[in-house]
């Protein structure tokens, strides 16, 4: 005898619970809550929303608001009041899609929405010495594409995390997909505070280009044509970086994901207990207030670092970012033009702090679409 298994659709009780739950959660899509699973949530809510817009409709379908002949007038009242709910969720679940495809049309890809991520490519794990001669980092190769007549663009990766934490493996899907349009992909480590203080960050990354430099033949890269990424507090490392090189060491340009661009007005604008507890980070990072270490303030700004000979400059920041003030790149940018600079900032309206990290998501592909074009320009290659 064959048993066959039913599936039960969800009763009314447990419709109603599930639609508030949601109703809640599309909240964080517009209001802003210091708590850092608040944040969390809502590179959910912004990222994924067309998956809990669906989630929504299931729930919806056991309501009965307008069958007043089956229903009573109580439970058609009471289903009423969730259903509107129910469309308040839908719409905001909705809104962060609809705005990318308004403001950004074309780099949107729907099937790609509901794919569950990226294919992986492979990496060699390396070991570098910080700057200070005694601390081993790990710095992850990926390799370009075997059949490459000539030596490839590369382009080096800097992790965020506050300066506290992350490492060389943070966010791979990007570092994927460069590496399979034919660049050499370089994520590396670097010194975290407070055990060291800046310029220990900045320190590490140019002994890691000496080091990669030093294999540019054996790994068949270029060693003057090259591309920084940073994200966050990785995106201020990268940029100082980017912008203090000179000459021939100077690469072909900088890619920011909401980085800090200011470290001053980082203070200033921050609040000691905020979701960050950012001057907390930053006093640990630059060993005092910009009063006591305003040297150390002013060296790690990338603003301070901008010339007219800096290198293009792609700056991708969220709108509604709650950790790094959208403001610092909307700062950065004004300089940059100032100083006749090759620079845009791309803005994704719903975007908040680590847009990027579900990566099939709407604003991610925004995101992805845009580091795209830039390499191409600024960095081209054939495969």
């Amino acid at each position: 005898m064959m048993i066959r298994p039913t599936i039960r659709p969800l009763s009314q009780h447990a419709s109603r619970s599930i639609l508030v739950i949601l109703f809640l959660l599309s909240l964080l899509t517009w209001v802003y809550v210091p708590v850092l699973l608040a944040w969390e949530l809502s590179i959910v809510t912004t990222q994924l929303g067309h998956l809990l817009a669906l989630i929504v409709v299931v729930a919806m379908l056991p309501l009965k608001p307008w069958r007043i002949r089956w229903a009573a007038a109580s439970v058609k009242q009471i289903d009423t009041v969730y259903t509107v709910l129910g469309l308040a969720a839908l719409i905001t679940f909705l809104m962060p899609l609809i705005t990318t495809v308004v403001e950004h049309p074309g780099d949107l890809n729907l099937a790609q929405l509901f794919k569950p991520g990226d294919s992986r490519t492979p990496f060699k794990r390396f070991s570098f010495m910080a700057a200070n001669g005694k601390t081993p980092l790990n710095l992850d190769y990926y390799p370009p594409t075997e059949n490459m007549r000539s030596p490839s663009p590369w382009i080096l990766v800097i992790h965020g995390g506050g300066w506290i934490n992350g490492d060389s493996e943070q966010l791979p899907e990007l570092n994927w997909h460069l590496n399979r349009l034919g660049y050499g992909v370089i994520s590396v480590d670097y010194r975290l505070s407070p055990g060291w203080l800046w310029p220990a960050p900045k320190d590490d990354i140019l002994a890691a280009l000496e080091f990669i430099k030093s294999r540019a033949a054996e790994w068949n890269l270029d060693p003057n044509r090259w591309v920084s990424l940073g994200r966050s507090a990785g995106a201020q490392i990268a940029g100082v970086v980017s912008y203090s090189l000179r000459g021939e060491a100077r690469p072909k340009g900088y890619i920011s994901f909401y980085g800090p661009s200011d470290l001053v007005f980082g203070y200033n604008v921050g609040e000691e207990n905020d979701i960050l507890r950012s001057r907390t980070l930053l006093r640990g990072f630059l060993g005092g207030t910009p009063a006591a270490a305003d040297a150390l303030y002013k060296s790690a700004s990338v603003m301070n670092e901008v010339t007219r000979e800096s290198c293009p400059t792609l700056l991708l920041h969220g709108r509604d970012d709650s950790l790094v003030f959208y403001r610092h790149s909307q700062r950065l940018i004004t300089v940059l033009e100032a100083q006749r600079v090759d620079a845009q900032l791309v803005t994704v309206h719903f975007g908040p702090h680590g847009f990027d990290y579900i990566f099939n998501g709407p604003e991610a592909q925004v995101s992805t679409a845009s580091v795209d074009r830039f390499l191409k320009r600024v960095l081209p290659h054939a495969l």
